[in-house]
């Protein structure tokens, strides 16, 4: 794959990480593995670079239903930040994306610290995929829909945002049919990216790209420079 790299309005590199000095990891506190043996013991995330893509193996997640009344079905789990990276009201991120396991994984954007940020994830095991927003801790599901990304398939996902609407669509690279999820929320406001797992200890992403600027129906983006994309 090739290396993952964020892109201003121009399509110049901001950011080439090379190791994992670019990037924080975040496992949030209540997350845990249940092991075999039924014991509930705290892992570490495992998030590295190969081939050029991000990839994270293990397992870790957390049932937030217990601490949290307003989570919604939001599970806890594993966020690795794009440091010094950060979106606005007014543009395009996408990536590659496969998860070779059935439960969750997506992408977090707008994302000012660790509790507050909006979350796309998708779950095969579940046949879901949800939107939600993490506002001062506590978790509000916006959108949901029955369509997911298929375990074992490459999507190409992309989270459209323009002043306070997000649209995002997952579609297959086999040429079967894909989905979208929209919102609109006044609560948008500037942040950076992060990549999410949880429970899933097989998933990759590739290629993300963040492309500043406004974008039209017809998916036609005029970044800051004027310059068009698309």
């Amino acid at each position: 794959g090739s290396e993952m790299c964020i892109r201003d309005s121009s399509g110049s590199p901001l950011a080439n990480p090379a190791d994992f000095p670019d990037w924080t990891v975040h496992d949030e506190p209540h997350a845990y593995r249940e092991e075999n043996t039924g014991a509930a013991t705290y892992p570490d995330s495992n998030w590295f670079f190969e081939d050029g893509a991000v990839r994270q193996t293990s397992d870790i997640w957390g049932d937030v239903s217990s601490f949290d009344p307003f989570s919604a079905y939001y599970e806890y789990g594993t966020y690795l930040i794009w440091d010094g990276v950060e979106v606005d009201r007014d543009y395009v991120l996408t990536a590659r994306v496969r998860n070779d396991d059935d439960d969750i994984f997506g992408v977090a954007f707008n994302f000012d610290d660790t509790t507050d940020f909006y979350l796309f994830v998708t779950e095969d095991g579940a046949g879901a995929s949800r939107l939600y927003r993490r506002q001062h801790n506590q978790t509000y599901r916006l959108s949901s829909t029955g369509n997911h990304i298929a375990q074992g398939a490459w999507y190409e996902l992309e989270i459209r945002v323009s002043e306070n609407s997000i649209v995002i669509r997952a579609t297959p690279e086999d040429g079967g049919s894909g989905f979208s999820l929209s919102y609109t929320d006044w609560w948008l406001s500037g942040g950076g990216v992060a990549l999410f797992s949880s429970g899933s200890d097989d998933v990759t992403f590739d290629d993300l790209k963040v492309t500043d600027g406004i974008c039209d129906d017809l998916g036609v983006c005029v970044g800051l420079d004027g310059n068009g994309d698309s």
